[in-house]
């Protein structure tokens, strides 16, 4: 007589089905998560960096990716489990690493980008402070001029020209400072940081002759007007001097400023574009 299959033979199927689920049950968590991590990792990049996070490990999360869900899906003992999660926990941390790295470079470049501003702005305040436009106020046709004015003037014009000084040694002093604290973070960014303030540093020398040659042409004019006292007098239509000569010295100093200050507008013009 044929029977029908007994339990006992009915047991291995029942016991494949369960294990086989239970196999699902675990692949699925640990893609989920993986993900999630390579993701939350990946994220901590600033938005700036991402191009250059794919050149230092963009192979590491395409490649390393494929072959962890690959490895994955031959998933059958805990052991392999453990080495997959340990796998998945390695790639993960090298690429949060990484975007760490990026993330302190770019908080640092934009420190440094503000301080940069902020010194920009400290030295434009305290160059204005020195009113040396006072000079072309008093000689305007048309206001009153005030002798008296005149060796304070030249004072603030050779402060003016040692502030300045100061001022350029100053930043020279502040971007070595600021490559080695980018050089502490990342030697790259600080080659491309000190690239950059080298292409500028002819502009910056030029500007700073122009800066120069205005403090002197000032001083000249305000020590012309001092030691000319008594041999010029003001109308509405401005200085008339009694001789030639000193008309010609005055005219010819004034002309030089008026060029100076044209120049100088001329480079701010252009560092302002874009």
């Amino acid at each position: 007589m044929e029977w029908s299959s007994s339990p006992a033979n009915d047991q291995p199927d029942s016991i494949a089905r369960p294990r086989a689920l239970s196999i699902w049950r675990i692949r699925v968590p640990l893609f989920i998560a993986h993900l999630t991590l390579l993701v939350t990792a990946a994220s901590l990049t600033p938005n700036s960096y991402f191009f250059q996070l794919g050149v230092v490990v963009g192979s590491l999360m395409v490649v390393g990716t494929l072959f962890l869900w690959v490895f994955l899906w031959f998933v059958r003992r805990r052991a392999t489990v453990l080495l997959f999660c340990g796998l998945a926990l390695a790639q993960t941390g090298l690429v949060a690493f990484v975007a760490t790295q990026f993330r302190a470079e770019d908080r640092l470049v934009r420190e440094i980008g503000t301080e940069n501003a902020r010194r920009q702005h400290m030295w434009e305040t305290q160059m204005a402070s020195f009113h040396l436009d006072r000079v072309f106020e008093m000689l305007t046709p048309g206001n009153q001029m005030h002798p008296e004015e005149l060796p304070g003037l030249l004072e603030q014009a050779r402060a003016a020209t040692v502030a300045d000084r100061d001022q350029w040694a100053k930043t020279e002093a502040w971007a070595n400072d600021a490559e080695k604290r980018l050089a502490v973070v990342n030697l790259r960014a600080a080659a491309e940081f000190r690239r950059g303030f080298e292409s500028t540093r002819v502009r910056n020398e030029r500007v700073q002759e122009l800066n120069r040659d205005y403090y002197t042409g000032i001083e000249k004019l305000v020590t012309l007007l001092i030691d000319g006292q008594g041999r010029y007098h003001f109308t509405h239509a401005g200085l008339e001097f009694d001789r030639q000569h000193d008309a010609d010295a005055y005219n010819q100093v004034l002309h030089h400023l008026n060029a100076i200050q044209e120049e100088i507008g001329a480079e701010r013009l252009s560092d302002s574009r874009p």
